[in-house]
């Protein structure tokens, strides 16, 4: 399903990966773990296509980083729901809209947008909150939003760039609740993380990045 072989990756002349090779098959929930900067957030990034590998290959559901082409990465996008620890909702935007703008995107008709908006809030618990602005919003009631934005495309894996970063302790196992029943369910997700609390509290296989390599713990 996901699928790095040999990737290297440079950053200002410095290996951020040297050689990784590793697999993430259907339905897994795997944490990538290591410290600030060491390239969490580039290995989410090559999963989606937003940075490319110097050498090596991603493969992810048969797109493979060497050959896919510029007008297919959107079709690979709307099949991979992203969370990022800063949410990234609109701020002029409320809660229905932020989560429905991804259906708008791609062409969706507005009943079939009102009722996947309405089913994706409610699974999340921020169903009443619909009308709300995100300034309106605590922590994690924006982060539920932007957990309700990544799955309204029914994506095969979610990936979680430190989703628990800024909030308490409270808002952060509701969000990994969440997490846990969307797996569940058959979701995959890959979670970058430094939370070593979290990572005991739910316990999944875990990958860990450092010096460039990585490997399971």
């Amino acid at each position: 399903m996901i699928e790095f072989f040999n990737v290297t990756l440079s950053y200002k002349n410095e290996f951020l990966l040297k050689d990784i090779t590793f697999k993430i098959n259907k339905g897994d929930f795997v944490y990538l773990t290591g410290r600030s900067g060491v390239g969490k957030s580039s290995i989410l990034k090559l999963i989606y296509f937003d940075e490319f590998p110097d050498s090596g290959n991603v493969t992810v559901n048969n797109f493979s980083s060497s050959q896919i082409m510029i007008n297919e990465i959107p079709v690979l996008r709307r099949t991979i729901g992203v969370i990022f620890q800063d949410y990234k909702l609109l701020p002029d935007r409320n809660v229905f809209e932020n989560v429905a703008f991804a259906l708008r995107v791609t062409g969706a008709k507005s009943k079939e947008i009102r009722k996947k908006t309405v089913r994706v809030l409610t699974e999340v618990g921020m169903g009443h909150k619909r009308n709300q602005y995100p300034p309106q919003l605590s922590g994690g009631e924006q982060q539920l939003t932007a957990i309700a934005r990544a799955l309204i495309n029914n994506p095969f894996v979610l990936l979680a760039d430190e989703p628990t970063g800024n909030l308490d302790s409270r808002a952060s196992n509701q969000i990994m609740n969440i997490l846990e029943k969307i797996n569940h369910r058959g979701t995959a997700v890959l979670m970058a993380s430094h939370n070593l609390n979290i990572i005991k509290q739910y316990p999944h296989r875990r990958l860990n990045l450092e010096n460039g390599a990585i490997k399971e713990v």
